[in-house]
C-alpha cells in the first residue's frame, strides 16, 4: 500500500493483518496441543477459502476474503501465503493423528480387547512355564552326567572317551556353554520327566 492510500484502507489492512496474527497463533496452538483445538478452526482448514471465511470473535479472527488473506499473508509473512497454508495442512494432518489415537485407546476397552489381552498373557504364561521345564530338564540332565562321572572316579573305573561323548550328547541336546541361560519355547507343551 502507498503511503498515499486513503485511511480506511490502511485501517482495513491493520485489521486483517491482525486476524491472519491470531489465525497464525491459532493454527501454532491448535498443532502443538491438537486435545485443545478449537473445533471450529480445525473444520475451516479443510480448505483455503473455509479459513479466509472463518470467524472467532473469542480469538479476534475476522472473515475476509481468500484473496485479501492471500495478499495480507504476502505483505507480513515470511514466506507469504505459503505459511498460513502449510499451518492449515499441517493441523488437519495433526488433529486427524490425535483423533485416530483416541480412537484406538477407546478400542483397547472393549471386551474383545480384553479377551485378546488375557489370551496373550495366558500364552506368554505358557511360554514361561515350558521354558522353565526346558532349563529344569536341562540342569537335571547335567547334575546326572557329573553324579556318575564322580561315581566313576570314586570307582576308579573312568572311561575318557565314554564321558565326553556324554557331554557332547548333552551339548547337542541343550546347547552349547555360553549360549542364553534362558530358552523360550513357543507353544509347545514339554513334560518333565
Amino acid at each position: 500500500m502507498t503511503p498515499r492510500a486513503p485511511k480506511h484502507r490502511i485501517e482495513a489492512q491493520k485489521y486483517n493483518e491482525r486476524s491472519l496474527q491470531a489465525r497464525i497463533k491459532e493454527l501454532q496452538f491448535a498443532i502443538k496441543t491438537p486435545e485443545k483445538a478449537n473445533i471450529e478452526l480445525v473444520n475451516a482448514c479443510k480448505s483455503q477459502s473455509k479459513l479466509a471465511k472463518l470467524k472467532l470473535d473469542l480469538l479476534a479472527i475476522n472473515p475476509m476474503s481468500l484473496n485479501t488473506l492471500k495478499e495480507a499473508s504476502n505483505r507480513i509473512l515470511n514466506n507469504g501465503f505459503n505459511e498460513i497454508d502449510t499451518l492449515r495442512k499441517q493441523l488437519v494432518d495433526t488433529y486427524e493423528n490425535y483423533l485416530r489415537n483416541i480412537n484406538h485407546t477407546k478400542n483397547r476397552n472393549t471386551k474383545s480387547s480384553y479377551q485378546e489381552k488375557i489370551f496373550s498373557l495366558e500364552k506368554a504364561e505358557q511360554n514361561l512355564i515350558n521354558s522353565h521345564v526346558f532349563i529344569t530338564d536341562k540342569y537335571s540332565e547335567l547334575l546326572n552326567l557329573y553324579r556318575r562321572h564322580l561315581q566313576k572316579v570314586k570307582d576308579g573305573n573312568v572311561n575318557i572317551s565314554n564321558e565326553i561323548r556324554l557331554l557332547e550328547q548333552h551339548i547337542r541336546k541343550f546347547g552349547e556353554p555360553g549360549t542364553p541361560a534362558l530358552t523360550v519355547v513357543k507353544d509347545a507343551k514339554i513334560e518333565s520327566k
